[in-house]
């Protein structure tokens, strides 16, 4: 089973251009790491626009993975390990249907015990 994850990203002070860049960015890091599918959303994907996100918006991946707690859990460490190489303090946003859960400069403690409620509401889908 195939599991789609709408992934944006931020950085404080970050202009549109500055924003498809850190995309960039992160999209490379997730193909090198083994995820199934990563992929810009552009300004035109109305597959994304119907999920409720802004196709317009920029900074936004939609990255497909195989539907198992243990792949969310790397697709997880990945955008944390990325979120770690900042100069400037930064963001990702993951949704898998209605559960979200965003990873910004929250302590290690805080960020995991949100990552395992994320991880357990999103397998109950």
């Amino acid at each position: 089973m195939t599991t789609e994850v709408i992934m944006r990203v931020d950085e404080r002070g970050a202009d549109s251009r500055r924003l498809r860049e850190l995309a960039e960015e992160l999209q490379a890091d997730l193909v090198v790491r083994g995820v199934d599918d990563a992929r810009l959303v552009r300004r035109d994907d109305t597959a994304v626009g119907a999920r409720g996100f802004d196709p317009g918006s920029l900074g936004v991946l939609l990255v497909s993975i195989q539907g198992s707690a243990q792949a969310l859990l790397q697709l997880v460490e990945s955008a944390r390990a990325w979120l770690g190489r900042g100069n400037r303090p930064r963001a990702v946003e993951l949704t898998i249907g209605e559960a979200t859960l965003t990873l910004s400069d929250a302590s290690a403690d805080q960020q995991e015990r949100l990552i395992d409620e994320f991880i357990r509401v999103s397998s109950r889908s």
